[in-house]
């Protein structure tokens, strides 16, 4: 009798942490489908957000790890087969989403960490670029000592736009591979960082084709 009910509590237990388990589960990939569309003016939240989620991730690993522990007891206590392999189907779903989806999350944790430094970097030189710009604009001509120097200017530029250029493919890759979009808030289009590097390249020509026409 005291075999019975301890196998009487111990499946209602493990019915209790099982339900925990899925309902976990739902909530946690619903928060994650729910922060994959990012404003530029609140990414910060939404990155506070999901850092929230990967915490709540975190918790549920020691269930699962328990849950996997239980079902092979059940087996060893001569369980119906078909009960077990039911709960063990259900199971291994909720386990491969949950990988599936800390996976994009993590990843969508790596493209915001990356996003502020990125976005400041590629302002900051677009910034100086502009001016450099602005400056040729007002001058009808310039002598070959001052196109040496500008030339050398745009020259140190090189290295910065090779890491901006290298940086925009990580992002748009890390942005489809965690289902990710961001959007300028201010015009509300998806931003893509290589469409982003490559104003900036364009920038760079417009300057160099201005030189040459000052020439």
């Amino acid at each position: 009798l005291r075999e019975t009910e301890r196998l009487y509590e111990s499946r209602k237990s493990f019915h209790n942490r099982f339900e925990i388990f899925e309902r976990s589960v739902r909530d946690i990939t619903e928060q994650i489908e729910h922060n994959g569309q990012i404003q530029t003016t609140t990414w910060n939240q939404t990155f506070q957000r999901l850092q929230h989620t990967q915490k709540q991730l975190e918790t549920i690993q020691p269930i699962m790890s328990t849950i996997r522990q239980e079902l092979i007891e059940f087996e060893l206590s001569g369980l119906s087969k078909t009960d077990l392999q039911t709960i063990q189907n259900t199971f291994d779903i909720l386990r491969q989403r949950i990988n599936t989806y800390e996976a994009i999350l993590q990843k969508r944790l790596d493209l915001l960490q990356r996003y502020e430094e990125h976005t400041k970097y590629s302002i900051e030189i677009r910034k100086k670029l502009q001016q450099i710009n602005d400056e040729i604009q007002q001058k009808q001509q310039m002598k070959m000592n001052e196109i040496d120097l500008l030339k050398s200017e745009l020259e140190r530029y090189t290295n910065d736009l090779r890491a901006i250029q290298s940086e925009s493919n990580i992002l748009d890759r890390l942005m489809e591979e965690s289902n990710t979009t961001i959007m300028d808030s201010t015009t509300n289009r998806n931003i893509f960082f290589v469409v982003e590097h490559r104003a900036i390249q364009n920038l760079v020509d417009t300057i160099d084709s201005k030189v040459c026409f000052i020439k």
